[in-house]
């Protein structure tokens, strides 16, 4: 092993057992106000009993629609863009054409005057969430949002694929958490398709749709399909790496990386059958040869950032769950996650100063809205998964906002 990667490790380790500790010493917020999530359910309640599949919690939610109301598909690029159906304005329900991805604006070519939402690309691309665009905001019929995040069962009207939550973006979030129209009068909705940090999502990745007969086994299928990506998130790394000169420690690091996701969507998915829930193989379209600059940011933010708080949340995991399996497996896949948070970090050193003061900004600030997001998701699931409450959720970023990410 790369000796910058172990020595990243070790740092890593040592932060981590020292978030746990807050993290595990945090009361459980059972009452917490306006953080519950979507649909209601507190994502701080008391562990269940092992294999408990009792309220819809965090796990992932399959956007459906009735047989009369039909789907279309456009490209997907890592966010925006996928299979939809949605309500339209007024409270009408309508079939969602995805247009396409658009600008920053948020208008597609042909998207006209109708209310019909749309997918679509936001100026800053980002690989965990599918955004979509209501032009006459939000219909009549939805359930008042709380602190911006709609129920689950609204935001299947909305979100395409598969998702955890939807909220309602800025500025179309204000800070008290009231939805308003922007200066089009429309809003802007995110769709998140990750969980709780999960690790690196390559760009590119399309939305998935995924069934179980319990919230549990719908958590797991998302977190194998995840893992399967990420497989194909360090071998795109590794190439790039290569094409760019690093270090063959690197290379090497990031290879067994890749076999180590490979390793963990199994381990996943046998988790999500035990539980009634059978993964969906991720689909992940090939992009071209990139500048180093744009493989730092990605680096950054679904190595340094995401990942290594997915390392975290994972070895909370380990020492939470209630269940026997799921805590050996999650205390195998946090060693394993810790190592490719300490190779991005790594991988981050050693771009750095091959990056111009452009680039080294640009960076930064999308490192530090990724931090910013992850301080804003809301993940409630099953509490037998072993995943950190909302309380707990917060005293682990904030070490990490304290002690590692100010570094970036």
């Amino acid at each position: 092993m790369s000796s910058d990667v172990r020595r990243e490790e070790k740092r890593l380790e040592r932060l981590f057992h020292r978030a746990l500790l807050l993290a595990l010493a945090t009361p459980l917020a059972c009452g917490e106000p306006g953080r519950a999530g979507p649909g209601g359910h507190e994502g701080g309640s008391h562990p269940r009993p092992p294999g408990d599949t009792g309220g819809a919690g965090g796990a992932m939610s399959s956007a459906t629609s009735s047989a009369s109301t039909a789907s279309s598909s456009a490209g997907a690029t890592g966010s925006g863009g996928a299979s939809t159906t949605a309500a339209g304005g007024g409270g009408a329900t309508a079939s969602s054409a995805v247009a396409g991805s658009s600008s920053s604006s948020g208008t597609p070519e042909d998207a006209g005057s109708s209310c019909a939402p749309y997918a679509f690309t936001p100026s800053v691309p980002d690989t965990c969430g599918n955004y979509v665009r209501l032009p006459c905001g939000l219909p009549a019929g939805i359930t008042a949002p709380a602190d911006c995040y709609l129920t689950l069962a609204d935001c299947s009207q909305f979100c395409p694929g598969s998702f955890f939550n939807c909220h309602t973006v800025d500025p179309s979030c204000t800070d008290a958490g009231a939805v308003v129209l922007d200066s089009q009068g429309g809003v802007d909705l995110d769709c998140s398709i990750c969980a709780n940090g999960v690790g690196r999502v390559p760009l590119g990745l399309a939305p998935a749709r995924m069934a179980a007969s319990s919230p549990l086994g719908e958590y797991f299928a998302a977190a194998a399909h995840f893992e399967a990506a990420s497989v194909h998130a360090f071998r795109r790394l590794r190439g790039e790496l290569r094409a760019h000169g690093a270090p063959r420690a690197l290379l090497g690091a990031a290879g067994r990386a890749r076999r180590d996701e490979e390793r963990h969507a199994r381990l996943m998915a046998r988790l999500a059958r035990r539980f009634g829930a059978r993964p969906v193989p991720p689909a992940v379209g090939a992009v071209g040869r990139r500048p180093l600059a744009e493989i730092a940011v990605e680096n950054g933010v679904e190595g340094c950032v995401r990942e290594t708080f997915g390392a975290l949340v994972a070895s909370f995991q380990a020492a939470n769950a209630p269940d026997r399996e799921i805590a050996a497996t999650m205390t195998a896949v946090a060693r394993d996650e810790t190592r490719h948070a300490a190779l991005s970090w790594a991988v981050a050193r050693w771009a750095a100063p091959r990056l111009d003061r452009e680039a080294r900004v640009r960076l930064r600030e999308r490192c530090r809205q990724a931090v910013r997001a992850l301080g804003d998701e809301v993940h409630p699931a099953p509490a037998s998964a072993g995943l950190p409450g909302p309380a707990q959720r917060r005293a682990l970023l904030s070490v990490l906002e304290e002690e590692l990410w100010h570094l970036l």
